[in-house]
Protein backbone atom coordinates (compact mmCIF):
# COMPACT_ATOMS: atom_id res chain seq x y z
CA UNK A 1 0.00 0.00 0.00
CA UNK A 2 1.47 3.36 -1.14
CA UNK A 3 2.14 6.28 1.83
CA UNK A 4 0.00 9.68 1.41
CA UNK A 5 2.53 12.56 1.71
CA UNK A 6 1.87 14.94 4.29
CA UNK A 7 0.36 18.39 1.91
CA UNK A 8 2.70 21.43 2.78
CA UNK A 9 0.04 22.68 5.58
CA UNK A 10 0.51 19.74 7.11
CA UNK A 11 4.03 19.57 7.41
CA UNK A 12 4.28 23.03 8.46
CA UNK A 13 1.73 22.46 10.70
CA UNK A 14 3.99 19.19 11.95
CA UNK A 15 7.29 21.14 12.14
CA UNK A 16 5.98 23.37 14.66
CA UNK A 17 4.45 20.73 16.65
CA UNK A 18 7.87 19.22 16.31
CA UNK A 19 9.94 22.97 17.59
CA UNK A 20 6.87 23.19 20.49
CA UNK A 21 7.94 19.27 21.39
CA UNK A 22 11.54 20.08 21.53
CA UNK A 23 11.42 23.86 23.61
CA UNK A 24 9.19 21.90 26.01
CA UNK A 25 11.88 19.18 26.41
CA UNK A 26 15.02 21.57 26.20
CA UNK A 27 12.43 23.99 29.39
CA UNK A 28 12.46 20.59 31.48
CA UNK A 29 16.21 19.67 31.12
CA UNK A 30 17.12 23.27 32.11
CA UNK A 31 15.52 22.31 35.36
CA UNK A 32 15.74 18.49 35.76
CA UNK A 33 19.93 16.78 35.43
CA UNK A 34 17.88 13.28 35.52
CA UNK A 35 16.16 14.80 32.24
CA UNK A 36 18.69 16.20 30.78
CA UNK A 37 20.93 12.95 31.01
CA UNK A 38 18.09 10.52 29.79
CA UNK A 39 16.83 12.96 26.58
CA UNK A 40 19.48 13.41 23.90
CA UNK A 41 18.25 13.71 20.74
CA UNK A 42 14.61 13.85 19.19
CA UNK A 43 14.49 12.72 15.92
CA UNK A 44 12.53 14.14 13.42
CA UNK A 45 9.85 12.18 11.87
CA UNK A 46 10.16 10.38 8.60
CA UNK A 47 7.21 11.41 7.68
CA UNK A 48 7.82 14.81 7.53
CA UNK A 49 11.22 15.22 6.03
CA UNK A 50 10.12 12.56 2.98
CA UNK A 51 6.89 14.69 2.58
CA UNK A 52 9.16 17.74 2.35
CA UNK A 53 11.85 16.09 0.11
CA UNK A 54 8.50 14.71 -1.98
CA UNK A 55 6.56 18.36 -1.83
CA UNK A 56 10.00 20.19 -3.03
CA UNK A 57 10.47 17.58 -5.95
CA UNK A 58 6.82 17.98 -7.05
CA UNK A 59 6.91 22.20 -6.84
CA UNK A 60 10.36 21.94 -8.78
CA UNK A 61 12.08 23.49 -5.67
CA UNK A 62 14.65 20.46 -5.98
CA UNK A 63 15.33 19.73 -9.18
CA UNK A 64 17.36 16.34 -10.61
CA UNK A 65 19.12 16.00 -13.56
CA UNK A 66 16.70 13.99 -16.41
CA UNK A 67 13.66 14.05 -14.14
CA UNK A 68 11.85 16.30 -15.89
CA UNK A 69 8.32 15.56 -15.34
CA UNK A 70 7.65 16.16 -12.02
CA UNK A 71 4.65 14.25 -11.53
CA UNK A 72 6.70 11.09 -11.79
CA UNK A 73 8.31 11.30 -8.50
CA UNK A 74 6.59 9.03 -5.72
CA UNK A 75 6.79 7.20 -2.34
CA UNK A 76 8.89 3.85 -3.02
CA UNK A 77 5.83 1.81 -2.78
CA UNK A 78 7.21 -1.74 -1.56
CA UNK A 79 8.48 -2.14 2.33
CA UNK A 80 12.62 -2.95 0.90
CA UNK A 81 12.02 0.45 -1.82
CA UNK A 82 13.97 3.81 -1.56
CA UNK A 83 11.88 6.68 -0.01
CA UNK A 84 11.43 8.37 -3.18
CA UNK A 85 11.30 6.82 -6.72
CA UNK A 86 11.29 8.61 -10.11
CA UNK A 87 9.91 6.44 -12.75
CA UNK A 88 11.08 7.36 -16.76
CA UNK A 89 7.80 7.12 -18.71
CA UNK A 90 9.04 3.76 -20.58
CA UNK A 91 9.32 2.70 -16.97
CA UNK A 92 12.93 1.64 -18.56
CA UNK A 93 14.07 3.61 -15.35
CA UNK A 94 14.60 4.78 -11.72
CA UNK A 95 16.22 7.16 -9.84
CA UNK A 96 16.29 5.85 -6.50
CA UNK A 97 16.18 8.62 -3.93
CA UNK A 98 16.91 8.89 0.04
CA UNK A 99 15.87 10.97 2.16
CA UNK A 100 17.73 12.24 5.87
CA UNK A 101 17.25 14.36 8.10
CA UNK A 102 19.04 15.97 11.40
CA UNK A 103 17.32 17.53 13.56
CA UNK A 104 18.73 18.08 17.66
CA UNK A 105 22.01 16.23 16.53
CA UNK A 106 23.93 16.58 13.55
CA UNK A 107 24.89 13.56 12.39
CA UNK A 108 23.06 10.83 10.04
CA UNK A 109 23.72 6.97 9.90
CA UNK A 110 23.63 5.73 6.48
CA UNK A 111 23.20 1.67 5.80
CA UNK A 112 24.25 -0.24 3.23
CA UNK A 113 20.51 0.47 1.09
CA UNK A 114 21.06 3.97 1.91
CA UNK A 115 24.15 4.21 0.13
CA UNK A 116 23.42 2.31 -3.02
CA UNK A 117 20.63 5.14 -3.47
CA UNK A 118 21.32 7.38 -7.03
CA UNK A 119 20.72 10.93 -4.96
CA UNK A 120 20.50 11.75 -1.29
CA UNK A 121 18.72 14.28 -0.19
CA UNK A 122 19.22 15.83 3.27
CA UNK A 123 17.42 18.68 5.37
CA UNK A 124 19.26 19.75 7.82
CA UNK A 125 16.71 20.98 10.69
CA UNK A 126 19.33 23.22 12.23
CA UNK A 127 17.01 25.36 13.92
CA UNK A 128 15.91 22.76 16.60
CA UNK A 129 19.57 22.61 17.77
CA UNK A 130 19.05 26.09 19.26
CA UNK A 131 18.27 26.84 22.92
CA UNK A 132 14.94 28.56 21.52
CA UNK A 133 14.08 26.12 18.81
CA UNK A 134 13.06 28.02 15.51
CA UNK A 135 11.69 26.02 11.78
CA UNK A 136 14.78 26.95 9.80
CA UNK A 137 16.63 24.54 8.11
CA UNK A 138 18.80 23.78 5.00
CA UNK A 139 18.90 21.33 2.01
CA UNK A 140 21.49 19.29 0.83
CA UNK A 141 21.20 17.24 -2.19
CA UNK A 142 24.41 15.00 -3.66
CA UNK A 143 24.86 12.02 -5.57
CA UNK A 144 25.59 8.91 -2.71
CA UNK A 145 27.95 7.15 -4.70
CA UNK A 146 30.49 10.23 -5.21
CA UNK A 147 29.87 11.32 -1.24
CA UNK A 148 30.67 7.40 0.08
CA UNK A 149 32.30 5.54 -2.13
CA UNK A 150 35.44 5.84 0.76
CA UNK A 151 32.83 4.91 3.56
CA UNK A 152 31.77 1.30 1.80
CA UNK A 153 35.51 0.32 1.93
CA UNK A 154 35.99 1.39 5.50
CA UNK A 155 32.28 -0.26 6.93
CA UNK A 156 31.64 3.82 7.80
CA UNK A 157 27.96 4.49 8.50
CA UNK A 158 27.84 8.24 9.87
CA UNK A 159 28.59 11.11 8.76
CA UNK A 160 28.00 14.60 10.30
CA UNK A 161 26.97 17.67 8.60
CA UNK A 162 29.87 19.78 8.84
CA UNK A 163 31.58 16.84 7.02
CA UNK A 164 29.32 16.69 4.50
CA UNK A 165 30.42 20.89 4.01
CA UNK A 166 33.70 20.68 4.58
CA UNK A 167 35.26 17.48 3.10
CA UNK A 168 33.17 17.35 -0.05
CA UNK A 169 32.16 20.89 -0.50
CA UNK A 170 28.59 20.41 -0.56
CA UNK A 171 26.83 23.49 -0.40
CA UNK A 172 22.77 24.02 0.54
CA UNK A 173 20.03 24.59 -2.62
Amino acid sequence: MARDPLSKKQTKKLLEHVKNVISYINNIKEEDDMVKESIKNIQVPVRLSESMALNFLKEGKIKINNATDKNRFAFGEKRNSYDIEYTFKDKSKKINIEVKATGTNEFQRFRKHAMKSDKTIWIDFYGLRKTDPTSKYNIYIFETDKVFRKFKSKNEKEITIDKLKKEYQIKPI
